[in-house]
């Protein structure tokens, strides 16, 4: 029972599950027109609920094939606030795969499920820059221990595997792995990609229309607009969207692509959000896409 790369998603897809009022446009009065800073001005007891797809695909010779694809839900609650920032609540309220058929689909779907209801605390800074998770040694052993449970059962259920990889080896590999991905608070905050993405542009300056530039040989392009968006009538005039698109300059081995997609409601909190990354290899291209969509919104 080797460890290969989907198989290491035993602790991603736990931690993908577990994972991710006031004005949010502060305009300054001397460029009331043209520049805005996104601020988080939140209410303690805001709540949202938010949908998150995750799909992986390879495109080659123009074919696509679908290597990942998962869906959970959240619901994210402002459970304190301070003047040096917020303390947040976020709670995984479901979670889907596309190969949930599968005795490995099986595997990770049930790892994904035992996340559900689990409490997650993050932190921010007081503009709602996305910081930490600050009751990560909790989340650590609630993985942890659902790990051994899983194995456990997987072998008594399987003990055609005992001949592929010894249990104590195969328990002791998937430890490691866990530590190498969420061994320190550091690590386990780079997990939570949804609540990174969901706060991303908090805290920055950005001019209302087209802005470009260069910058850590990175290629900058932005689009500000203030109002509805295209085809959604529940969106609002006073709404705003952001789209971006960065790509690395000056590394001749990189043609990586980053696109972002923000939709704001007007107190700040996001109503989605959209992120495609394209790496070329080989003549292929691998596409990671994420949106993350509110369900629902109260205070």
């Amino acid at each position: 029972m080797k460890i290969n790369r989907r198989m290491a998603c035993l602790t991603m897809m736990f931690m993908t599950a577990l994972t991710m009022s006031a004005r949010w446009m502060e305009t300054e009065p001397e460029e009331a027109d043209s520049v805005v800073r996104v601020i988080g001005w939140f209410n303690k007891t805001d709540t949202l609920e938010y949908s998150i797809t995750f799909v992986e695909a390879l495109i080659e010779n123009n074919d696509t094939t679908v290597t990942e694809a998962n869906n959970s839900e959240c619901r994210i609650t402002v459970a304190d606030s301070t003047k040096n920032g917020y303390v947040m609540r976020y709670v995984p309220t479901g979670v889907w795969r596309n190969d949930s058929t599968s005795a490995e689909g099986q595997f990770l779907l049930a790892a994904a499920r035992s996340s559900i209801g689990c409490e997650v605390l993050f932190s921010t800074d007081e503009l709602g820059v996305f910081k930490e998770i600050t009751n990560w040694k909790e989340v650590y052993k609630r993985v942890t221990t659902y790990q051994k449970k899983l194995i456990d059962k997987t072998y008594y259920e399987h003990p055609e595997l005992y001949s592929r990889q010894p249990k104590q080896e195969y328990e002791k590999r998937v430890r490691e792995l866990t530590n190498e991905m969420i061994g320190t608070k550091e690590k386990m905050t780079e997990q939570f990609i949804a609540l990174k993405l969901l706060f991303a542009f908090h805290g920055k300056e950005l001019k209302i229309g087209e802005t470009e530039f260069n910058q850590d040989q990175l290629h900058y392009y932005y689009d500000i607009s203030q109002g509805k968006l295209e085809g959604d009538d529940e969106s609002t005039d006073d709404e705003y969207q952001i789209y971006s698109e960065l790509k690395a300059v000056e590394e001749e081995d990189s043609n990586d692509k980053y696109y972002y997609t923000y939709h704001y409601f007007p107190d700040g909190w996001p109503r989605e959000v959209r992120s495609t990354v394209i790496e070329p290899f080989e003549g292929k291209a691998r596409i990671t896409q994420i949106r993350i969509e509110w369900i629902s919104k109260a205070w």
